[in-house]
This record gives C-alpha cells, structure tokens and sequence, in this order.
C-alpha cells in the first residue's frame, strides 16, 4: 500500500498553505515540484485519472468492514490469521484524507478508519502505556490485542493532521497531540532519542533489543510537521538530528541503502543488526 503515497510527495512544503473546509483533489492542483523529481512521463490529467481509478480499486478491495464492530472499518492486510497492523492502518488514513477532494465518502470513511483504531489500543506485557497509542496487529479474535510500533502510531498521527486542514475539525487536531504525546513518552528512547521497536521495550535498557531501531522509522516529513504540534517540538527536533547522523553512519555507500534494521548503542558508532527477530523472516543486515 505504500505506494500509494506517491500522492503525498512533496507535503510538508504545501500542508499549510490553504485554509479552505474541503482541498480540491489533486492537492494544491498540480503543484511544482523540485528540479530533480522523479516523475511519470504522462499529462497531470491522466495521471490524475490513474490514482482515482486505482484508489477506487484499493478501497473497495482493502477497507473493510469490521465483524467484531460493525460500525468501523481496517485496512486489511491480506493475511488470513492477520488481518490489520497499525502501520497498514495509518498508511490508509492519510490516503483517505488526501483523496477527500476526490471521493465524497471520504469523511465518512476517515472516520471509521478512526473509530477502528480507537478500538484498539496498545496492551503491554509489564509496562504502562497510553491508550492513544495501537495494537501493532490485530487478528480475527476480537479480543487480541498487542504492544505499539511507532510507525503505525505516527502514520495515524500524521494522517489525523491531514484531516484536519482537510475537514477544519480541530478534534483530528487533538487527537494528533495524544498520540504525539504517546510516542514521545512511550516510544522514544530518552537515552538515544531513537524511536523504540514498540512500547513494550522502553523499561529493558540492559536487553539488547532496547539499542535496536528499525531505520524504516525514521521519517524525517513526518517528525518536521509533529515540531508544529503539541508541546514536545525540541524532542522532534533531538530525533530528527540523530536519525539523521544514523542513517548515515549506516548507509552503504555504494548503494545508498540502509539495514531494516540496526544497533544504536550510545557512545558506539551504530551498525547493522546481524540477528534475528520475532517475526521477521529477513536474512542478517537485510
């Protein structure tokens, strides 16, 4: 699904800069983009015309309705045993909010997104958490719940700002601040100031797995609009810096690539993780 947020390049630059209830689809109509940018090859209307003809395709297909509420809706992850991760949630959120222009059911969807999501709030092992922060996965059981991972967390918070300059509803915008305020405190680690693998984690500082970060975490747009918000702007900016010096500590030099994985020990210089987690299937340094 990730690639549907192609519609999203070059947002942070343009997110404030119209005030009216309901943005035209596509966003700003066409902006320009910077010398450089990698783009189709086709008139901006029919590519317009490709995403409202694919994002049909992928609403009808992957936003489903819930059985165990039948009031909300998930974005399902095409897995039988598991049906929804927070990640796959937060990623349909801010396509909905961007396609408003486009569908009018959008509000209507955006909202059921929500609810879902408000169902289903993060239950740690041993530590307390913030109930604005969601189960990293969800199955057919309707009683499962799991820890957080931030990078759903902060899709879902990123989209609940979209929201709100889309609908001009400051309850998408307070929303937005209790996550923040739940990653901040729960998922960034104040030793490293790395985002945490999840929740469960921030209490186990002599495991290993509390130095681990998952470099696909880092979202520099992301952390850039959350500084506007809420009252931790100099913690975004303390994870923005040191993301910034770990990635490229890490990067391949050749290839630019990262590892999904790495350790983020203090005073080390970071370095691939050459193990194995719970649930990754990936080879060492992948």
């Amino acid at each position: 699904m990730k690639f549907l947020l192609i519609v999203a390049i070059n947002l942070p630059a343009i997110l404030f800069a119209q005030t009216s209830a309901q943005r035209p689809f596509p966003w700003r109509l066409h902006i320009r983009y910077a010398a450089g940018t990698i783009l189709p090859q086709a008139p901006s209307e029919e590519m317009d015309k490709n995403v409202e003809s694919f994002y049909l395709q992928w609403r009808h297909k992957y936003i489903l309705r819930d059985k165990c509420n039948h009031k909300t809706d998930y974005v399902w992850q095409e897995d039988k045993d598991e049906k929804n991760t927070s990640q796959g949630q937060g990623y349909g959120m801010i396509i909905v909010a961007l396609m408003a222009g486009y569908d009018p059911q959008a509000k209507d969807i955006y909202d059921s997104l929500y609810q879902f999501y408000r169902d289903h709030p993060s239950k740690t092992k041993n530590v307390a958490t913030s109930k604005y922060l969601m189960s990293w996965q969800q199955n057919n059981d309707c009683n499962f719940l799991d820890d957080a991972a931030p990078d759903g967390d902060m899709d879902i918070a990123y989209s609940l700002i979209l929201a709100y300059y889309q609908w001009s509803d400051s309850m998408y915008l307070k929303a937005a601040d209790s996550i923040l305020n739940g990653v901040t405190t729960y998922e960034v680690s104040p030793i490293t100031h790395s985002l945490l693998l999840n929740d469960d984690d921030r209490d186990s500082k002599k495991d290993d797995k509390y130095f681990l970060v998952r470099s696909s975490d880092f979202m520099p747009a992301h952390f850039r609009i959350f500084r506007h918000h809420g009252t931790d702007s100099l913690i975004w900016d303390e994870v923005l810096a040191h993301g910034y010096t770990t990635v490229l500590a890490l990067q391949n030099p050749v290839t630019g690539f990262v590892p999904n994985f790495a350790h983020d020990i203090p005073n080390q210089e970071p370095e691939p993780f050459d193990g194995k987690l719970k649930g990754e299937d990936h080879p060492p340094k992948y």
